[in-house]
């Protein structure tokens, strides 16, 4: 067993219910969700603002709903530039970070868990932030097991300025670039990479069974 799998160990019953709030939408609407993003960014092309609304408020909705963030995230660098994009997307993710804490200590709190250390949050809030899926789980889960929020706050706003900046800049230089591969590479190729590294980090430490 992992490490990290020990100190969870406690919190199963609460990332049971996590897990089930996350994975439910997606086996219900995920795949129409990316046809959904598209449609809805291409109508607001030539509407920067309006872009920007769409951007940020499907940001935040990731919390609870099947959003394809990074392909949104790229999306915006694409359509409005790094500046414009970079708030964009972190006043999305942020949002969206909030809203899953506040979901898992409000309604998913768990009181058991309540006075058992939460070592494992910091960590997990900046690995998995640019992984879908875990990120909202992650979110969710500090939240229901009762981690401080505003250190929450400190550790996913730092966490969701970077990847804001990471996803503009590159789909910036895909539109400066006018190669919007580049762009969709930047939206798989992040979380693919960021997943890896966390494994290779886990077999370093021995932490595979």
């Amino acid at each position: 067993m992992t490490r990290l799998a020990r100190r969870l160990r406690p919190f199963a019953p609460a990332l049971a219910s996590v897990l089930a709030i996350v994975l439910i939408p997606f086996a219900i609407a995920g795949r129409h969700a990316d046809a959904l993003v598209t449609q809805m960014l291409a109508s607001t092309a030539d509407r920067p603002f309006a872009a920007a609304a769409v951007i940020a408020g499907a940001l935040a909705a990731d919390a609870l709903l099947p959003v394809p963030s990074s392909l949104l995230a790229t999306g915006a660098g694409y359509l409005l530039g790094f500046t414009r994009a970079l708030f964009t997307v972190f006043v999305g993710l942020s949002a969206g970070s909030t809203l899953g804490y506040l979901v898992g200590r409000t309604i998913l709190s768990a009181p058991a868990t309540a006075d058992r250390p939460v070592t494992w949050a910091e960590p997990a809030i900046v690995l998995t932030r640019p992984i879908p899926v875990l990120a909202e789980t992650t979110a969710l889960l500090a939240g229901t097991c009762r981690f401080p929020f505003r250190r929450f706050m400190v550790v996913s706003t730092l966490s969701n300025l970077c990847l804001a900046a990471a996803y503009a800049a590159a789909g910036a230089l895909s539109a400066a670039r006018h190669a919007p591969w580049i762009a969709l590479t930047a939206a798989c190729a992040l979380p693919a990479a960021t997943l890896l590294a966390i494994r290779s980090r886990s077999r370093m430490h021995g932490g595979t069974p």
